[in-house]
C-alpha cells in the first residue's frame, strides 16, 4: 500500500470552442506502514493551494491525518462545464487511467479524496487564487432531478408511500386528534409556512461561492462546518431575521458533499462565520440517516433526534422540475407538528424525541395523502400540486413539534416568487380527512 504526500500536475492546451486536453500525473510515492488494521474510513487529505503558470496547475495535498490505511486517492475536476477533459492520472498501485466528461470553460476547482477497503473519505477542494486566472461567468446550474439530490436511492429520504401499509386505527385516530386539539382544529389544511421570520433560510453551494463556517454550540460531529466550512453565497445573510426566532438554515453543499442544518443563525459578515445554537450534518453518499438509527450506513451522519435535513426545506430548483415534469418533488417532507406524544415514542426514521408532550404520534410517524385522491379534480395546479402530489408519493413524516398548527416549513416568500406557492395554498382543497397513518417504522 501506499500513501504519497504529493502535488499534481495539470496541463491545459486548449482548442477551438473550449475544449482541452488535461493530464494529471502524481508527482512521487512514499510507502507506510502499518501497525494495525484499522476498520475505518480514511480521513480526508488536505488540500493546499494551486499554483498556475501557462496553463499548467500544480495541485498539492497531504495524506489524512488519521491513521486509517490509505489505499489510492480519487481526484476529479469540478466548476466548469462545456466540453471534454481528459484525465491521465498515473498512479503506484490501484489506479487506472480515466476519463470523464468536464468544462474547459469556468474556474476549475479540484478535488481529491482518500480511500481504501472500508469506503472513501469526504472530498478535499483546491482552487487557483482569484487573481492568477480570469475566470469564465459560471454557468447556471441546471433543474434539479433526483440524480442530483443528495442520498442513495434507497433512503428514506426518497422512499415512496403510494403502496405502504396503513394502519387503520391509528388513521382514525389522527382524524379525531387533528378535528379536536385546540390548535389545530380550526386549521383543516396543511399549511406551508414561508414566514420571513420563521421559515427556513437554505442555499445550495456552488464552487464559486465563498466558505463560510459555523461558530457557537456545535457538536464535535459537526466540527468540519467550523474548519472546512462550506459554499454559501454572501447574499444568504440577509435572510436571517433580526430578534429571537428560530432563524434556521439549510446548507446544501455538493461541492464538499455534505449538508449543514442549524438554528439561532447570527451571521457575522466580516468573517463569514455564523454563531448557532445546534448543528447537523448529513454527508450525500449516504442514505441520509443519523449514526444512531441502525439502518444508517455513514457514522459522520448526526442531527438533533434524527432528522433529515433537506427534507426540512422545499428547493426552488427541485420544485421547478416537478412542476416541469408533472411530478412531486420526489423526497419525503419533515412535518412540523401541533403536538407529538412522548409516550408514543420514536420510530425510524428518527432516534429522539420531545418531551412532555400528550398528543397523537411517535416522532418519525408517517402520513401520506390517500392513493385515491385525484389532485388537479380538487384544483391543486402548478407548486400547490407538486407539494401535495409529495405528500401522496413520499408522504411527510413528524419531525418536529410546530408549537402552532402543523406545517411545512419552505423558505421565505422570494424564492418562489413566478409560482403560486403560498402559506394557504393547500386551503381549500385538502383536508386531515385525506389522510392516512402509514404504519409505524415502515421504509
Amino acid at each position: 500500500m501506499f500513501d504519497p504526500s504529493q502535488s499534481a500536475f495539470l496541463k491545459t492546451r486548449p482548442r477551438q470552442a473550449f475544449s482541452a486536453v488535461s493530464t494529471l500525473v502524481l508527482a512521487s510515492a512514499a510507502a507506510l506502514t502499518f501497525t494495525s488494521a484499522e476498520a475505518a474510513v480514511p480521513g480526508v487529505p488536505t488540500c493546499g493551494a494551486v499554483q498556475q503558470a501557462a496553463g499548467t496547475y500544480d495541485v498539492a495535498w497531504t495524506r489524512p491525518a488519521s491513521e486509517s490505511p490509505v489505499w489510492r486517492y480519487v481526484t476529479r475536476v469540478r466548476g466548469v462545464s462545456g466540453s471534454r477533459v481528459r484525465l491521465d492520472v498515473a498512479r503506484t498501485k490501484n489506479n487506472p487511467t480515466r476519463e470523464t466528461s468536464r468544462a474547459a470553460s469556468g474556474r476549475p476547482v479540484f478535488q481529491v479524496r482518500a480511500v481504501n477497503k472500508n469506503g472513501a473519505s469526504n472530498w478535499c477542494a483546491a482552487r487557483p487564487s482569484s487573481g492568477s486566472t480570469t475566470p469564465m461567468p459560471e454557468p447556471t446550474p441546471p433543474p434539479a432531478s433526483a440524480r442530483s439530490m443528495p442520498y442513495s436511492a434507497d433512503s428514506f429520504f426518497k422512499s415512496t408511500v403510494t403502496s405502504a401499509p396503513v394502519d387503520a386505527a391509528r388513521t382514525s385516530q389522527f382524524h379525531s386528534f387533528m378535528k379536536t386539539h385546540p390548535e389545530q382544529k380550526a386549521i383543516t389544511w396543511p399549511k406551508i409556512n414561508m414566514n420571513p421570520n420563521w421559515a427556513m433560510s437554505y442555499h445550495v453551494g456552488k464552487a464559486s461561492d465563498p466558505i463560510w463556517k459555523l461558530t457557537g454550540k456545535v457538536a464535535p460531529e459537526v466540527k468540519i462546518a467550523t474548519t472546512q466550512g462550506f459554499h454559501m453565497a454572501d447574499s444568504v445573510v440577509a435572510t436571517f431575521p433580526d430578534g429571537d426566532q428560530d432563524r434556521p438554515g439549510v446548507m446544501v453543499d455538493p461541492v464538499y458533499g455534505y449538508t449543514i442544518q442549524f438554528a439561532d443563525a447570527v451571521p457575522n459578515k466580516a468573517t463569514r462565520t455564523i454563531n448557532v445554537s445546534n448543528a447537523g450534518i448529513m454527508y450525500h453518499s449516504s442514505n441520509g440517516l443519523d449514526k444512531r438509527n441502525p439502518k444508517s450506513n455513514d457514522n459522520r451522519n448526526f442531527t438533533s433526534r434524527g432528522r433529515i435535513v433537506d427534507a426540512m426545506v422545499i428547493r426552488r430548483d427541485v420544485l421547478d422540475t416537478a412542476i416541469k415534469n408533472g411530478t412531486g418533488l420526489g423526497h419525503v417532507l419533515h412535518l412540523f407538528f401541533v403536538e407529538t406524544n412522548s409516550a408514543d415514542g420514536v420510530v425510524h426514521p428518527m432516534t429522539g424525541a420531545e418531551g412532555d408532550k400528550s398528543g397523537f404520534g411517535a416522532e418519525g410517524e408517517r402520513i401520506r395523502i390517500k392513493p385515491s385522491v385525484n389532485l388537479p379534480a380538487r384544483g391543486l395546479s402548478g407548486a400547490a400540486l407538486a407539494v401535495a402530489r409529495t405528500m401522496q408519493d413520499n408522504g411527510a413524516y413528524i419531525g418536529d413539534n410546530s408549537g402552532s398548527s402543523t406545517q411545512i416549513k419552505a423558505s421565505q416568500p422570494q424564492f418562489y416568487v413566478g409560482t403560486n406557492l403560498a402559506t394557504d395554498a393547500l386551503k381549500g382543497k385538502i383536508t386531515w380527512d385525506d389522510f392516512e397513518v402509514v404504519q409505524r417504522g415502515w421504509q
